[in-house]
């Protein structure tokens, strides 16, 4: 006998493969971030988020690998580039993905990390 499973199921079991591989797709990408090759990282994560705009996951890991960047960043100079990278990744995660917890948990790190920010306007804020 065959069994159909029905849309529902069908769809949500459709959405977690998805999300499993996109898992699998971020590991990657930090495994090169802690590898050194920090250029390989960003390009994984510029891809998938170019396929998939619309996915919280991703803006939560182009976000949190900037916040890393940041808190390795040794010269001034790069200081505001890797503040003003991580906020609008936050800005961009808050935007495409309205209803998402995500781009909340990426704007905390930036409240604490870079105090002499959290003095922007509201709609500065993701």
């Amino acid at each position: 006998m065959l069994h159909v499973m029905d849309p529902p199921t069908s769809a949500a079991t459709a959405q977690a493969a998805r999300d499993e591989e996109l898992r699998g797709e971020c590991a990657k990408a930090f495994a090169h971030y802690k590898k050194g090759n920090l250029t390989r990282a960003t390009q994984l994560l510029k891809k998938l988020l170019a396929r998939h705009p619309a996915h919280p996951l991703l803006h939560y890991a182009y976000g949190r690998l900037a916040h890393r960047l940041f808190l390795e960043q040794r010269q001034p100079a790069g200081l505001n580039e890797q503040i003003e990278e991580f906020l609008s990744c936050a800005i961009a995660a808050r935007e495409a993905c309205p209803g998402s917890l995500l781009p909340c948990l990426l704007y905390a790190p930036a409240c604490y990390d870079f105090p002499t920010h959290s003095d922007r306007g509201p709609r500065d804020r993701p």
